[in-house]
């Protein structure tokens, strides 16, 4: 029995289809602060943006290590807003083990880590960033300063 030229056609698109996949891991960057709607979400915000720009298979989750908050705080969300990013809707969430299990990379913004069991977990601190309410532009630059050096430790690493 032969191929028909239909068949032989689906394959040959499903072969070029399969070739122009990215076939890399995709991995989950964790990153908790102690609410889980401020640091942590700007983290994540900025973190997803960079690495879709620069074709990372790469996805920014954001944690709460201690309470979080029921919803984004206003003055947070009114400032990413401004950058293009739309988080009235995002509900922060305590981080559960399974999160760190599957994070390949675990990052604490201040966060109080005796109250998370981390154990068996790398995490990076990020403590010199500056409180949100003490000044947010201040503490969401210093955000993405270290955003933008993780992004280039990740890219030089790949």
């Amino acid at each position: 029995m032969g191929w028909s030229l239909v068949n032989r056609a689906q394959i040959v698109v499903a072969i070029l289809f399969l070739m122009s996949c990215d076939h890399r891991r995709h991995e989950t960057v964790l990153f908790m602060c102690p609410h889980g709607g401020a640091k942590s979400l700007i983290a994540a915000s900025y973190f997803n943006r960079m690495a879709a720009e620069k074709k990372l298979p790469l996805t920014a989750v954001a944690v709460a290590a201690e309470h979080p908050y029921k919803t984004v705080p206003t003055p947070i969300a009114d400032f990413l807003e401004k950058d293009g990013f739309h988080v009235r809707s995002f509900t922060p969430r305590p981080v559960s083990r399974a999160d760190l299990r599957n994070a390949s990379k675990v990052i604490s913004i201040s966060c109080d880590l005796t109250k998370v069991d981390t154990r068996g977990t790398a995490v990076e601190k990020w403590d010199d960033v500056p409180l949100v309410d003490a000044g947010l532009p201040q503490s969401a630059a210093a955000i993405r300063k270290h955003v933008n050096l993780l992004i280039d430790q990740i890219r030089s690493r790949r």
